[in-house]
């Protein structure tokens, strides 16, 4: 997916094509269009309003000059004006507001601004996903868990590869009503499904959906030729006296091939249809369970979810420029608290009974209070360095930075208008990320500035940061910061 362009690429845009319709015969459409786009540039620019609104103003006055103005003389002067505009715009791109100190560095990047879709900017973090997570993970706790499936054993390579060099998979098949899904997927077609979840050695090799009627005509083919017998699975071996209990003993007892399970294996050579379903056993639901296999898919299938999240929080006050100054902060400033307040709920970390993140809930030694939240059923803990203990005789205060030195996203609460924040102050292996918030009055508004400073190793996620970086609206600023952090 292409991302929305930057502030700079914006500006360019307008810079060359202004450039190029003076030197061409333009249409009053072409610069229409052009004056369009330096209107979204002007509105996006991270300036004071008493240097935006005389921009504002004179794009509207070049608007209705254009509406007046048909000869080639008259839109020659508005692209004129367009070119002085841009001009004017790129001084204040190539000076951004920020609270990084630019040091040389190769390794640190700043994320730069996005121009978004200011209608869709209010709703965009409502219930988004982080980029690197895979919804369906979840599919077999959703779909799959207290339904019929059947769970089928075997090589999914045909069997003219030798047996050593054949790839096995466990796969998970269930059956779907259209009532179960057709409104909450919005689907265009009726009738019922196959889910299918294929689990190579290492990863998944395939989740897909499969309708009923591609099932059935892939079981009515192979009947019309005769070759049913390829639909059906492993015979099973003589029952034993003792109860399942083991996967073994799962696979010595596998069910009767029977015709609705003989549906679900069609449908998975709807997939692949060069499978060999003689060489796979299968299990039903309840034998699935019994050999203790349903905990462990659930384990695999969402092994790369993380289940709890833990994101420290610093601050960086008047003139201080040092990991040593930062880690020396106590107590809470109102902004701090307001900011904290925004972000989650404050605990008492004593008898703390949910996810502390590392944090003592027992002897106070990571101090008295926190501050946690939850996010689409994942706990959220911040490790806030100015409320945990400081020790006089610990200049680095290696107690706060062996909770924050450890994580790998920073939330950087800059107090002060001159305070920065230096790329290499503190030294971690593990941090990577750093979202700096700087609270701050814009046209009488509370707002809260954003900057994202990420390792070069560490490419663009999402969600963007809309140009300005301003936020004013307290809930908008906590999903966005809630899912930028979960993100990486």
């Amino acid at each position: 997916m292409t991302s929305p362009p930057t502030l700079a690429e914006c500006n360019e845009w307008v810079c060359e094509h202004s450039a190029a319709l003076m030197s061409n015969v333009a249409s009053r459409q072409d610069v229409a269009m052009l004056l369009d786009s330096l209107q979204i540039l002007v509105e996006a620019l991270d300036a004071p309003l008493a240097v935006l609104e005389p921009l504002k103003g004179r794009v509207r006055q070049l608007k209705k000059r254009l509406a007046n103005q048909q000869d080639q003389t008259q839109l020659k002067d508005v692209l004129r004006h367009i070119q002085e505009l841009g001009q004017e715009c790129q001084t204040i791109v190539d000076k951004p507001t920020s609270f990084v100190k630019k040091d040389p560095s190769p390794n640190y990047y700043i994320e730069p601004n996005r121009i978004l879709p200011s209608r869709t900017r209010a709703q965009q973090y409502a219930h988004p996903w982080p980029d690197q997570i895979d919804t369906k993970a979840y599919w077999f706790r959703q779909y799959f868990v207290g339904k019929p499936y059947v769970t089928l054993i075997g090589p999914l390579s045909p069997s003219s590869v030798p047996k050593e060099e054949q790839e096995h998979a466990i796969i998970s098949i269930v059956r779907e009503h259209e009532k179960e899904f057709a409104k909450k997927d919005s689907v265009s077609f009726v009738g019922n499904r196959y889910r299918v979840i294929v689990r190579g050695k290492e990863t998944f090799l395939s989740r897909q959906v499969v309708h009923e009627t591609v099932a059935k005509a892939v079981q009515v083919r192979l009947e019309a030729v005769g070759m049913a017998d390829c639909l059906d699975c492993k015979a099973p071996k003589p029952k034993r006296s003792r109860p399942l209990r083991t996967f073994s003993s799962a696979l010595s007892n596998g069910p009767q091939p029977n015709s609705m399970t003989r549906t679900m294996r069609a449908a998975l050579l709807a997939i692949y249809p060069d499978v060999d379903l003689r060489c796979f056993h299968e299990l039903s639901a309840e034998e699935t369970i019994l050999a203790g296999l349903e905990k462990e898919f659930l384990r695999f299938d969402e092994i790369g979810i993380p289940r709890n999240y833990k994101f420290g929080v610093l601050t960086i006050r008047k003139d201080q420029k040092t990991e040593e100054e930062w880690f020396n902060n106590s107590g809470m400033s109102d902004d701090l608290r307001e900011f904290l307040e925004t972000l989650g709920t404050c605990v008492q970390l004593k008898g703390y009974k949910g996810y502390a993140a590392g944090l003592d809930p027992k002897t106070g030694e990571s101090g008295d209070i926190s501050y946690m939240t939850t996010w689409e059923d994942h706990d959220i803990m911040f490790h806030v360095a100015p409320l945990m203990p400081a020790r006089d005789n610990d200049r680095q205060q290696v107690h706060r930075k062996r909770y924050i030195g450890n994580d790998i996203v920073c939330l950087v609460f800059i107090e002060g208008d001159s305070s920065e924040f230096h790329f290499n102050a503190i030294r971690s292996q593990f941090l990577h990320v750093y979202i700096l918030v700087h609270a701050e009055t814009v046209a009488g508004q509370r707002a809260w500035r954003i900057e994202v400073v990420r390792h070069k190793n560490v490419p663009e996620f999402g969600p963007h940061i809309p140009s300005p970086p301003l936020f004013y609206n307290k809930e908008e600023l906590k999903r966005f910061l809630t899912v930028k952090c979960k993100s990486f």
